[in-house]
């Protein structure tokens, strides 16, 4: 469900388009409020720039999260500081990606190591997590602990038909992930 936003009530030639925002899975189209339905309208926000790009928060399919640079350029992704405040709602900042298979989803793969590559400094927890079928839960490992500007590796033992990858702030610090690499292993298929 969404809710629209008229900008304009009159009649003009160029007619500026209506806004729309999503309704949060805690919302009722019949019992919003007109305060609750215009705070959705707050993001995208711009939150400023970093290394000459613009930092932008926004409400995605998974929940909110922070951009960094240019929406058709994902080659980066910005994590924003611990903490961090959004209308009046404090966000632990992650990167999660789910439902990995490598290009074969009848097979077992073995996870060995995750290699991330990273901007910035501070800590973060690595998780790996694994999954029968797509959308059937996905089992997280205990985190592995990854000190930016040391560490080069997480080491892992876990095993699945699809692979998550999560990684989580464990420190007040900023920090970019520019891309990761999987050192994995196929087990065969059951």
């Amino acid at each position: 469900m969404f809710v629209e936003k008229n900008l304009n009530c009159t009649q003009s030639e160029e007619e500026e388009k209506p806004q729309f925002a999503s309704l949060s899975p805690d919302q009722q189209l019949n019992s919003i409020t007109f305060e609750e339905a215009m705070d959705l309208f707050k993001l995208p926000a711009d939150l400023g720039e970093f290394e000459d790009k613009m930092i932008t928060v926004n409400n995605g399919r998974y929940g909110p999260y922070v951009k960094h640079g240019d929406a058709n350029n994902d080659s980066g992704f910005f994590i924003g500081e611990s903490g961090l405040s959004i209308n009046g709602v404090t966000y632990k900042p992650f990167v999660e990606r789910i439902g990995l298979d490598f290009e074969d989803d009848k097979g077992y793969k073995y996870i060995n190591a995750i290699y991330p590559h990273f901007d910035g400094e501070g800590t973060v927890n690595i998780y790996t997590g694994t999954e029968e079928s797509q959308g059937a839960g996905i089992t997280w490992s205990q985190p592995q602990e990854f000190v930016i500007g040391e560490d080069y590796k997480a080491t892992f033992r876990e095993s699945g038909r699809y692979i998550g990858i999560r990684i989580e702030s464990k420190t007040d610090n900023i920090w970019g992930l520019t891309g990761y690499s999987i050192e994995y292993s196929y087990e065969g298929r059951q």
